[in-house]
């Protein structure tokens, strides 16, 4: 039996590569797997830039069980300043028509849609999933703590009536049942103690808790894992609205030499992860075994 899943990654680059690789992964991994990944592009202000590049190069490699649609966004200005949430709640009819055609394939030799699969930041497209009445699973790009954090913040508000950005300063730690030790308020993302964003962030949280089991793809993240070289002790400042700490050239040359010299602890780690890896993603690799777990409860849950 031929399975159709449908992908949708978020706008941007980053997350597009990514989202194409776990699809380009899966399909190897399956001879029943045939997947579309519905591509929303940002409004491109050059035909030359790398997305634009990017895509192109994709919609021409489209084949038989990879296939890739990208929306048009031809009639929207280049010079858009709208937050991604924005953006992406008005792609909703052109996914939907595009979801639609792919629903409305009805060829005796058709594969059967059994799923979606949304990137973390399209998590409002569930919407648009249960109208066709198929399981929706999420790609989580970021880290289990970060998504844990998310989560827990989000119960705190709507059940608790607690509201992380109106902290007082005599708070100094919050408690996170999944973390071992207090986590410092200080450490917070801004994003999470910002008023203008806390909302943005509440309601991804509560699209996640709709997802098919959160079959996540939870990467930790280098610092986590000793990888990082630390730049400034606390990094603060709103990413979303442009107000960040400068990082001088002096800062950056320390650092990059710090990963450089042959006997230094940050190398050694890099080695010895890069060994890790290099074992998960082979035969019987938790990489591997993830796969074939999800692929497993995707063919269970055929409509």
């Amino acid at each position: 039996m031929k399975i159709q899943l449908v992908f949708i990654p978020s706008p941007g680059i980053g997350h597009l590569r990514s989202t194409v690789e776990l699809a380009k992964r899966l399909v190897r991994s399956d001879d029943r797997l045939w997947i579309t990944v519905i591509i929303i592009p940002y409004p491109s202000i050059s035909d030359d830039d790398v997305e634009t590049t990017y895509i192109a190069s994709l919609t021409t490699a489209s084949q038989d069980r990879l296939n890739y649609e990208a929306i048009s966004v031809a009639n929207q200005p280049t010079d858009y300043q709208e937050p991604t949430q924005v953006y992406i709640e008005k792609q909703k009819p052109q996914v939907r028509d595009v979801v639609a055609r792919i629903f409305h394939s009805t060829g005796v030799d058709s594969p059967r849609v059994a799923g979606f699969v949304v990137d973390m930041f399209c998590s409002s497209m569930i919407d648009v999933v249960n109208e066709f009445g198929v399981p929706c699973y999420m790609v989580y790009t970021s880290n289990a703590t970060c998504l844990g954090i998310t989560l827990h913040i989000q119960r705190m508000f709507d059940e608790k009536k607690y509201d992380v950005s109106e902290l007082e300063d005599s708070v100094n730690e919050l408690e996170f049942p999944f973390l071992t030790r207090p986590y410092p308020v200080k450490c917070l993302p801004d994003f999470f103690t910002s008023k203008d964003w806390l909302a943005f962030f509440l309601a991804q949280a509560r699209c996640f808790r709709k997802m098919k089991e959160q079959k996540i793809s939870a990467f930790a993240m280098v610092e986590e894992l000793g990888l990082a070289v630390q730049i400034r002790k606390f990094f603060r400042g709103d990413m979303l609205v442009g107000g960040m700490e400068i990082v001088t050239t002096v800062d950056i040359e320390r650092a990059v030499r710090c990963v450089m010299e042959n006997d230094s602890e940050v190398r050694n780690r890099v080695k010895e992860m890069a060994e890790k890896c290099h074992v998960a993603s082979m035969d019987g690799g938790s990489s591997q075994v993830a796969l074939q777990k999800f692929i497993q409860d995707v063919t269970e849950n055929v409509v």
